[in-house]
């Protein structure tokens, strides 16, 4: 009899605790809106993801550059002008970032200048952007509806050890759908290392 009402107590206690955490689990996920980030494409022979997170301006673009890299000889003015969009409607799109840890574009940034390149973006334009970490941000912010680029000229640009006599200026125009005071023109250089081209120096 004993060992009876034992395994019973047992069976008993088991469900409660599956109870309990069936119940914390749920409540835990109905107040938590966070989603997952997940790669939802790439560009074949080359290092560029996209995320789900990202705005539907920028997917559109994506898959621009998908197609043009994904050709046998590559535009080289139209991946210019493609990087130089997809960089400026990720960077200065703040609504769409979880955080301000959460840096726009950094894909097209030179790899020697990523690291000082966050660094000025969290102490300047994304220095007051709050978590939105559970969705409940109430906080405007920035939203990019349109970028356009174009080729402003070829230059000579010297960076460290490195020299690049063929970097390219171009000039990206940022519609916001409302103005709150947010750069609408930057002057990027592009610069050439193996079959990529990067973001330099941002004016």
């Amino acid at each position: 009899m004993k060992k009876k009402k034992r395994k019973r107590k047992i069976i008993i206690f088991s469900i409660i605790l599956i109870f309990l955490i069936g119940i914390t689990y749920y409540f835990f996920n109905k107040n938590n809106n966070y989603k997952e980030v997940k790669v939802i494409s790439n560009i074949e022979g080359y290092n560029y993801t996209l995320e789900n997170n990202k705005t539907a301006l920028y997917q559109d673009l994506f898959y621009q550059l998908k197609n043009i890299l994904e050709t046998e000889t590559v535009n080289e003015e139209e991946y210019a002008i493609l990087i130089s969009k997809m960089f400026a409607s990720d960077f200065y799109d703040l609504n769409s970032k979880i955080s301000k840890n959460d840096i726009g574009g950094l894909q097209f940034i030179y790899p020697d200048k990523i690291d000082t390149f966050v660094t000025k973006a969290q102490d300047t334009i994304y220095a007051y952007v709050n978590s939105n970490i559970y969705n409940n941000r109430n906080q405007e912010l920035p939203i990019v509806s349109n970028v356009e680029a174009s080729i402003e000229n070829n230059t000579t640009f010297k960076y460290d050890t490195i020299t690049d006599n063929k970097a390219i200026n171009t000039v990206v125009n940022i519609t916001y759908q409302k103005d709150l005071k947010y750069p609408s023109t930057i002057n990027l250089t592009l610069i050439h290392s193996d079959k990529y081209l990067y973001i330099a120096e941002i004016n």
